[in-house]
């Protein structure tokens, strides 16, 4: 009697395991489809902010110059 409970108990252990396992799965498939949509969408938004500083005429040269002055700026008003 005792054999066949530890056996009832390892195929109920097994399949909720599988259970457990598979919507595992399942969840990761669909966190990886959100994080692939994010990407596109991210890219997307890239794409349209790089098309909207040539419009403007905002080149890569000038937002270095920029990022360059704010960090010196940056360190001459801190306290270090």
């Amino acid at each position: 009697m005792h054999s066949v409970s530890l056996l009832y108990c390892s195929i109920l252990l097994s399949l909720c395991c599988q259970t457990f396992c598979s919507r595992l799965t399942s969840y990761t498939t669909c966190v990886e489809d959100e994080i692939q949509t994010l990407r596109q969408v991210l890219l997307s938004k890239f794409r349209r902010q790089q098309f909207l500083k040539r419009q403007l005429g905002i080149t890569p040269i000038e937002e270095l110059k920029s990022e360059v002055k704010q960090g010196l700026d940056t360190l001459r008003t801190s306290d270090a």
